[in-house]
């Protein structure tokens, strides 16, 4: 009787309709690029920065920064969405500037030369010896 019951059972499973799937939460954006989306960073809906294999960084649809050949990996702004920096399989970091907002001024440094300008020291000089 047992194994009768799960095969019915098991037929009114397949045979039964079953409803589409849906995710009410989830908008379509037009992301205005053909290239392959490879980063993104969410942070309100007028606020959707992502980033392409082939050197391009939006903000919700409008091209902030080109540079082509450049493939980026991540892309990440801080809590406000002031300042922002995205990274690249070469090595390279992009980053805001952070005086006029994410959405301008976007620039490509290496890695090196980025850290050291967050620190607060010139790209172009050594720290003192002994630090």
């Amino acid at each position: 009787m047992r194994p009768l019951l799960v095969v019915v059972f098991a037929a009114a499973l397949l045979l039964s309709p079953t409803a589409t799937a849906s995710a009410g939460i989830w908008t379509p954006v037009a992301s205005n690029t053909t290239q392959d989306i490879t980063a993104v960073d969410y942070r309100a809906a007028d606020q959707l920065y992502y980033a392409t294999s082939n050197g391009k960084i939006f903000k919700s649809g409008v091209e902030q920064l080109s540079v082509p050949g450049e493939t980026f990996t991540g892309i990440e702004l801080n809590p406000s969405g002031t300042a922002g920096l995205a990274t690249a399989n070469n090595g390279s970091c992009t980053a805001t500037t952070g005086r006029r907002g994410a959405s301008s001024a976007w620039r490509t440094r290496r890695a090196i030369t980025f850290a050291r300008e967050v620190a607060g020291r010139s790209p172009r000089t050594r720290p003192p010896r002994g630090t």
